[in-house]
């Protein structure tokens, strides 16, 4: 911004600040200085000044050469061995007064830019008067867009009719006899025209002046406040229709909030060293305002301004009180003891500030039940989340004597932090004496432990002081500087603000608020104040839909929010365009987005900007964090299990990283000590495209793969791992990990997508979602055949999980080849994975079972039993092994035995894992054992045991938790609840066929048990439909139990023929009998129980008929 206007910061330049040390600076260097050794960066002056950050570099080169120096910190100490340190600083707080001014201005010129106004100013030359502050009203003025004209009060025709302008101000002459003698009796005033006098009386005026006036057009309105205020108030009278109470208001806001940082002995510039103190110099402006109506009527303005007589501006630092932070008064300020200091805390306007009240309660509760004399409070959260405006707004509310920020961001920024806070403090010639020696102290360590204790003396001396800790890294570089024992500071309150989650480990911190994300309607609420400017009415409620689906993939933090409506206001691209540049995180996205944020306000860090330094520095200070950034940047960002990561670098390195992740509030959610058995943390997914995004390009990950391949293969293994323990609760973790790596197909080589894909096929398999299953395995399995040699075990080991997905499917012909095929590449190349091998054995068996092929499903199975037990290191698949031989003997009756194995593998899985999925399995067909040998307490214990591990695991429709439905319908039928059994075997239904769909075997399983219900109940209608319904379904799936189907249907006409006897209903009973016997034949053991059950029926049958 320029500064050229400003005639108080020249006047600051020219009086005290062109020469320091009898070196010579430029305005422009000087301004440069002031952001120094007011610890702002070069950044940030380059955005104050809307000048390039290389424009900046080349002023701080040419004060190098001055200077004879290289570094800033030598600037800096070049400034503190000179007397002009606090001319500076008191400049730099003169720069932020007259932004807050020209801002106000700016907010103004929308309201008045339709109404012309144009201005003729007379002055009285002879006086040369031409003085600060009316120059001063004249800039400001112009800038709003007021015409302006200068004339002179000697030309002859000043008391004739002026051209209609809108407004006329006056400069008179000293003494109004002058203008009265000039004025040949002619009234300045008609009657009509309204006279208002500032900073006089209308007494003090000749009465001529007034001669055929209105008194009551006259009025005073005896402003006493200089400079800024006197432009505003003049406005306000200007435009007296127009609401500037608002403008002015927030003017005056800051202006109170900077009040008591700058104390002036003498509150007027001295214009005239020749004048008595106590006389006044006057001048007066008179404004006369004509309107556009046809009345015509006049508003004038007589300002009469109290100024010094001494030169334009006198800057004794005597005048200037010392600041803290980043204020600056230039206006009257009366002292009171209420507001000794207070810092310049910068917060949003009213209309785009969140009210985020839980948060502000929270800490209004933290420190009202805290006991202790100083009182801790640390705001936590990662960077934008809106900390310090949240403890800039509470600081607002505070009526401490001191109310003050100390920036903690660096041990550079924490001593010019409590330097300029005892400057502040020093309130008396002795104060300032002391602190001036102190000052002079060449020894760094030792003039920092001065001013600490003389900033400890100052506070113990004023109770209940409030101070901000703002952006705090680590608690040991503030340690000293932190107020913890109340014997040297005095009670006092301090809020922290922090992203170092560790931090609440602190003894000396007392309460912990976390400051998370903002809810949806707080986002929504967010953009729409800044896109309407303020005015949410101004928003089209048509937008607000697509608006909120928008804003659900922005991070909900206020910087992220505040980014996107600023971007998208500045740019006007489309939602879908931001999204894209979003997730596609560049270095020219971030600098475009940092650029409109400068325009915006005082924040310029962007997420990518914020991610990226601490990405820097935690790969810098340490290599392995890099590895561990690149893999997790590759995963899903949310649940990263800790042990994954454990897979690839050890513990202590893991455990290290998490704690640095925490330390940079890189971690959003989760915590590790949330879940004990499966650690997991999360990252919020931008974050994740800017670490990615940053990685790709430091490592050209496109051109070096390679760094992939360490970290798929440990994925690779984790996953392998949880599938040998059947460990459903990682699987449901890890897909989405798979999912999401594999996602990035342009940096992974063919063997890590075949790997990969494989991987999750069986994931997908095991979790039943079998068309991605199919998929994935059917892909995977042709890339490692494109290098067969290499692959042969891989493929023999995913073909068993492919087979197992046709299985899935019900189509047992196409998942017996698989595992024949399996078991047939294991043995040609001798394999050591006997693991695998027992795997395709014991599904080889299943299958066959499945097919009715009981012999080969008893061989396979106990081959599959034998290996598991040999090589001992995999009890889950040996218990799986158990279960499956356990119901290959439920099929064929033998409950006994089936119980038998089916215990046994339960308590297998118990030792595992009390919950594991696969006990819940065994749980419900043990269950239905119990049943048929009628221990029904028992059953039940199972079967409810099975229903609760299934719905702990899985969604309420999932074909787990439909098969134990299934098996408690069994029990509540045999109990004759049939009420409650029909509504369990149509809640499984619905999930088979939703799952499954209609013609699948386990659907044909429901099915057949719902119809024995309606059978029971004698509804043989209900019955005969549904039975004929499961026959088709087995009858097309070849399905053994095909028989129990027709055993049943055979039942329905025995039922019936008992009501009415007929040749046709005892036929088909008979028909239905004899289907049955044929597939036991075909199926079954000679021995077979089904077939001496079925034989019996059929003997009764031909009796009756006998």
């Amino acid at each position: 911004m320029e500064n050229k206007n400003s005639d108080l910061l020249n006047a600051l330049y020219l009086e005290s600040l062109t020469l320091i040390n009898d070196v010579k600076f430029t305005r422009r260097e000087i301004d440069i200085l002031a952001f120094f050794v007011s610890g702002r960066s070069a950044k940030k002056a380059a955005s104050f000044f809307s000048i390039a950050p290389k424009t900046i570099e080349n002023h701080t080169h040419n004060i190098m050469l001055k200077l004879g120096c290289n570094s800033r910190e030598t600037i800096i100490d070049f400034i503190e061995k000179s007397d002009r340190l606090p001319a500076l600083r008191k400049f730099y707080t003169a720069l932020l007064a007259q932004r807050k001014f020209e801002d106000a201005l700016k907010d103004m010129i929308p309201k008045i830019q339709n109404q012309k106004i144009s201005c003729d100013i007379f002055f009285w030359k002879e006086d040369n008067r031409q003085t600060f502050l009316l120059h001063h009203l004249i800039v400001s003025l112009k800038k709003i867009g007021i015409q302006i004209f200068l004339k002179n009060y000697t030309d002859s025709w000043f008391f004739q009719a002026h051209d209609k302008k809108n407004v006329v101000l006056y400069n008179p002459p000293s003494n109004w006899e002058n203008c009265v003698q000039k004025n040949h009796e002619s009234p300045l005033f008609s009657e009509n025209e309204k006279g208002i006098f500032l900073f006089s009386s209308r007494g003090e005026k000749p009465k001529e002046i007034f001669k055929g006036t209105n008194e009551e057009n006259i009025s005073d309105l005896n402003i006493q406040k200089e400079c800024y205020f006197l432009v505003l108030i003049v406005l306000k009278e200007l435009f007296p229709t127009l609401n500037l109470e608002k403008t002015i208001s927030e003017f005056e806001k800051q202006y109170d909030i900077l009040e008591g940082l700058i104390d002036f002995k003498e509150n007027s510039f001295s214009l005239d060293n020749q004048k008595s103190q106590n006389k006044k110099s006057i001048f007066q402006i008179l404004l006369k305002f004509r309107s556009h109506s046809k009345k015509g009527f006049l508003i004038f303005f007589l300002l009469l301004i109290s100024l010094s007589i001494s030169k334009i501006v006198n800057l004794n630092t005597q005048k200037w009180m010392p600041h803290l932070g980043e204020g600056l008064s230039l206006f009257h300020t009366k002292k009171t003891e209420e507001h000794l200091i207070r810092s310049d805390f910068i917060i949003p306007y009213e209309s785009l500030l969140l009210a985020r009240s839980e948060l502000m309660d929270k800490i209004n509760t933290g420190f009202k039940q805290n006991p202790n004399k100083i009182k801790t409070i640390a705001l936590i959260g990662i960077g934008g989340s809106g900390k310090t405006t949240l403890a800039h707004r509470y600081a607002t509310l505070q009526t401490s004597p001191i109310v003050g920020e100390i920036n903690a961001g660096t041990k550079e920024s924490l001593n010019i932090s409590f330097e300029n806070l005892a400057q502040a403090l020093s309130k008396t010639p002795e104060d300032q004496k002391i602190l001036e020696i102190i000052l002079k102290i060449k020894l760094s360590l030792q003039r920092e432990n001065q001013i600490l204790q003389f900033v400890q003396k100052k506070f113990k001396m004023t109770p209940n002081w409030f101070l901000i800790y703002d952006n705090v890294e680590s608690f040991n570089t503030l340690q000293k500087h932190f107020p913890t024992n109340p014997t040297q500071w005095g009670e006092g309150k301090i809020l922290l603000t922090t992203r170092n989650a560790n931090i609440e480990n602190n003894i000396h911190i007392h309460t912990i608020i976390p400051v998370g994300e903002l809810t949806d309607s707080e986002k929504l609420s967010l953009f729409i104040k800044v896109i309407s400017n303020g005015n949410d009415h101004s928003f089209p409620s048509s937008q607000k839909e697509e608006t909120q689906k928008f804003l659900l993939e922005i991070p909900s933090f206020p910087l992220d929010i505040l980014v996107a409506a600023y971007y998208l206001k500045a740019t006007n691209v489309s939602y879908k365009d931001y999204l894209e540049n979003m997730f596609k995180y560049n270095q020219d996205f971030s600098n475009v987005q940092e650029i409109i944020l400068e325009e915006a306000g005082d924040y310029t860090k962007t997420r990518y900007g914020i991610i990226t330094l601490s990405l820097k520095y935690l790969i810098d200070s340490n290599e392995d964090f890099k590895d561990l950034f690149l893999f997790i940047s590759l995963l899903d960002s949310q649940n990263i299990p800790r042990d994954l990561l454990i897979k690839y670098k050890n513990s202590a390195v893991v455990d290290n990283f998490i704690y640095h992740l925490k330390k940079h509030s890189l971690i959003t959610s989760n915590p590790l000590s949330s879940l004990p058995l499966e650690s997991v943390f999360s990252i919020h997914r931008s974050t994740q495209a800017v670490i990615l995004s940053y990685l790709t390009k430091t490592l050209e990950l496109k051109k070096n793969q390679n760094l992939v391949l360490p970290l798929s293969k440990t994925l690779e293994i984790h996953m392998s791992d949880a599938m040998d323990k059947e460990d459903f609760v990682k699987m449901k973790t890890l897909y989405r990990h798979a999912e999401h790596f594999l996602s990035h197909q342009n940096i992974l080589s063919d063997e890590t997508k075949a790997a990969l894909s494989c991987e999750l096929g069986c994931f997908y398999s095991y979790l039943r979602n079998s068309s991605k299953a199919e998929q994935l395995l059917t892909e995977g399995i042709s890339l490692l055949n494109s290098h067969l040699e290499k692959n042969n075990l891989k493929i023999a080991h995913y073909m068993v999980y492919l087979g197992n997905v046709y299985r899935d499917l019900g189509n047992y012909e196409k998942a017996k080849d698989l595992f024949e095929k399996s078991l047939t590449l294991f043995d040609q190349k001798n394999s050591q994975d006997y693991s695998g091998m027992a795997r395709s054995s014991k599904y080889l068996g299943v299958v066959y079972r499945a097919l009715g092929n009981f012999k080969k499903a008893q061989f396979f199975l106990e081959q599959s039993l034998s290996r598991y037990e040999e090589i001992k290191g995999n009890p889950i698949g040996l218990a799986s092994s158990l279960a499956h031989l356990g119901n290959l003997y439920k099929s064929l009756g033998d409950y006994d035995k089936a119980k038998e194995f089916l215990e046994k593998s339960l308590l297998m899985y118990k030792r595992y894992s009390e919950t594991h999925v696969g006990a819940a399995w065994v749980c419900g067909d043990l269950g239905h054992i119990y049943i048929k040998l009628g221990n029904f307490k028992k059953a039940k214990e199972l079967i409810d045991e099975s229903l609760m591990i299934c719905k702990k695991h899985f969604f309420e429709d999932h074909v787990y938790v439909a098969k134990s439905l299934v098996h408690l319908g069994i029990f509540y039928r045999e109990t004759k609840d049939y009420d409650l059994s029909k509504s369990l075997f149509k809640k499984a239904l619905r999930s088979f066929e939703k799952n499954y769909g209609k013609n699948h075997v386990e659907t044909s399983f429901a099915l057949q048990n719902l119809g024995e219900v309606y059978l029971l109940e004698n509804n043989l209608k209900v019955a005969e439909s549904i039975f004929k319904r499961a026959l088709s379904i087995s009858h097309k799936n070849k399905y053994p139990d095909e028989y129990i189907i027709l055993e049943s249907l055979a039942e329905v006409y025995q039922r019936k023929s008992k009501k009415k006897t007929s040749e046709y209903l005892i036929e088909q009973e008979r028909l239905y009998l004899e289907k049955a016997l044929t597939i036991i034949a075909s199926n079954f053991p000679e021995n077979s129980p089904h077939r001496a059950r079925i034989m019996k029926k059929r003997k009764a049958l031909f009796s009756q008929k006998i």
